[in-house]
């Protein structure tokens, strides 16, 4: 039998092996040298990859290992023994030290799949809790049909996708993501108590909420906007007529901003504050139970140049009855009339427009009429005083003559 030039060449039967017995030493020589060439080809498993490739294992078939623990002699283990040993324990991944119910590990009682769905082409890696209760599967997956390039966390228990992002970076969470919208999250129902976002703070206390009937809370009800628009700020209560806080209600067309003080709010109270410059200039405020107070700043330290006023031109004004184009009546000034005496009382120009030539339309300062008008008052009322005093003056006199005509007559 000639030298083997490989180790294929060697027969499991001892006597069909070289050398047969009566070969020269130098012959048995080469075969112990090459033998010795083969023995350590399997140590370093040189010889692996000219072996013939096996693709679909079974068990039994035979794995060489160096027992470590025997003196690093050559043993077998079979393929049905590797897998009960990997499935057996934890096997760790990119750890050597794996902890128990860790994502590092695979075990009997924490399972991880990677596959391919053969219908859909997907890829997808499947954790598997067979240990806690319901069992439950999650699955992370690259979607190959349908939306090609979405990625998916997949609820496989409950077959449903919990969050998915396309390949434009659009986010959907418990629904699909949606085109042109960076973030989409999709409720779990459609009532308000049920939510398609909560944000709490380190408390666990809820900061910003939208629900699922489209009404949104700030601060724990701080503030809300509600499933019909309606803005209340302070109050939870939709309504034109607020204990406190502010409310914007929108219902029929008809908006309107109501602010509310509770009771036993001292008069003076702000309703709407108005500043410049973080500087007060008027105000809105409660007046006693019953009324408002409308003001204007009028600080002395703000004014200067100070005197007497005339307003002379203030009976150059020309009031006029008229109707509004609603129909209603009324009695005021024309603002370009008025804007001729006193410009300051006016605001926007004659016969103005937008750039869409609609009228942007002159408005009056109508408060801004009251002062001139007081000084006209005053200056009646002095006339009135000194008509008075010339009435009594002229009343004195013609006692006096009636009295002269008197002591005549009777002489």
């Amino acid at each position: 039998m000639p030298l083997p030039s490989s180790i294929n060449d060697l027969s499991t039967t001892a006597v069909s092996n070289f050398p047969a017995g009566t070969d020269s030493p130098a012959i048995v020589d080469d075969v112990l040298r090459q033998h010795a060439s083969y023995i350590a080809g399997l140590r370093d498993a040189s010889h692996v990859p000219n072996a013939t490739a096996k693709t679909t294992p079974v068990d039994a078939d035979l794995v060489p290992i160096n027992d470590s623990a025997a003196g690093n002699i050559l043993k077998k283990l079979t393929w049905a023994n590797l897998k009960a040993t990997l499935s057996g324990s934890s096997l760790p991944i990119g750890s050597t030290t794996p902890s128990t119910g860790a994502f590092t590990t695979l075990s009997a009682t924490n399972l991880t799949t990677i596959s391919q769905d053969a219908a859909a082409q997907n890829r997808y890696l499947r954790l598997t809790d067979t240990n806690g209760t319901g069992g439950r599967s999650w699955d992370l997956v690259l979607r190959n049909g349908g939306t090609a390039g979405l990625f998916s966390i997949f609820d496989h228990t409950a077959s449903a996708s919990r969050l998915d992002i396309d390949t434009s970076g659009n986010l959907g969470v418990g629904g699909a993501p949606q085109t042109n919208i960076r973030t989409s999250l999709w409720g779990a129902g459609g009532t308000s108590s049920t939510f398609s976002l909560v944000c709490y703070n380190s408390s666990g206390v809820a900061r910003f909420a939208v629900r699922d009937n489209a009404q949104i809370d700030f601060g724990n009800g701080a503030m809300t906007l509600d499933p019909s628009g309606n803005l209340l700020v302070g109050t939870t209560t939709a309504t034109n007529t607020p204990a406190n806080g502010v409310t914007v209600i929108g219902a029929g067309g008809a908006t309107q901003l109501s602010v509310g003080h509770s009771s036993g709010t001292g008069s003076g109270t702000g309703y709407m504050v108005f500043s410049y410059n973080a500087g007060l200039i008027g105000s809105i405020t409660q007046n006693g139970t019953t009324a408002v107070a409308f003001n204007t700043t009028s600080d002395y330290r703000l004014k200067n140049n100070v005197r007497p006023a005339d307003a002379l031109r203030f009976a150059d004004i020309e009031f006029v009855d008229f109707e509004w184009v609603d129909g209603r009546h009324d009695c005021g000034v024309l603002a370009h009339k008025l804007q001729e005496i006193y410009p300051d009382l006016v605001v926007g120009d004659k016969d103005a427009v937008d750039k869409d030539g609609k009228p942007k339309h002159q408005q009056v300062n109508y408060i801004g009429l009251i002062p001139r008008m007081g000084v006209h008052i005053q200056k009646l009322m002095a006339q009135v005083a000194q008509l008075e005093a010339d009435k009594a003056t002229l009343l004195t006199v013609l006692a006096s003559v009636d009295d002269r005509l008197a002591a005549l007559e009777s002489k």
